[in-house]
């Protein structure tokens, strides 16, 4: 990839990130970049990501996980906003990009999903940059003694090439 076309690709995501709000009744109380998340041990010694301007790229074939921690705050939350690109859309089975939003007691060692978002799901079906909605079943007013956090998984089978790339997470 060209400097000129990763600058053109870059203001793109960038482009998507600041227009999701736009026509939203709550705005994003925290957002992540996919570049700021920290990859699973597996994932680096696999050799299965490239860090982008903001995000995080599928390398390769397989799977690549990555953990965003969420800071709590006073705020509630009501859902997530995930950002990606998924090069087959959600018709194709050759790449998916998941969230999964979680938290566990700052003493257990059990995890709970919250919510999880895939884009093999998402209706609008496209292969571009775009995001996808998951929204809890509740309001989740945050406990201090617990911690919140996502596990984004990007994969893609052997023999496609098509893009796979997480932007990022915001918490709404």
């Amino acid at each position: 990839m060209s400097s000129a076309t990763a600058i053109v690709v870059s203001l793109s995501a960038f482009a998507l990130l600041a227009a999701a709000d736009i026509g939203v009744a709550h705005a994003d109380t925290h957002r992540i970049s996919g570049a700021s998340c920290v990859p699973a041990a597996e994932t680096i010694q696999n050799d299965r990501y490239e860090t982008g301007a903001i995000g995080v790229q599928m390398k390769g074939s397989g799977t690549a996980r990555f953990i965003c921690r969420v800071e709590s705050d006073s705020d509630t939350w009501h859902g997530f906003r995930l950002f990606y690109q998924d090069g087959d859309g959600s018709n194709g089975v050759a790449a998916e990009v998941k969230a999964k939003f979680r938290e566990a007691e700052m003493e257990s060692p059990i995890a709970k999903n919250l919510c999880t978002a895939s884009s093999t799901t998402n209706a609008s079906n496209t292969t571009g940059f775009t995001f996808l909605n998951c929204q809890l079943p509740s309001a989740l007013a945050p406990e201090p003694d617990t911690y919140y956090w996502f596990e984004v998984t990007l994969r893609r089978d052997a023999g496609s090439t098509v893009p796979v790339e997480f932007l990022g997470v915001a918490v709404f």
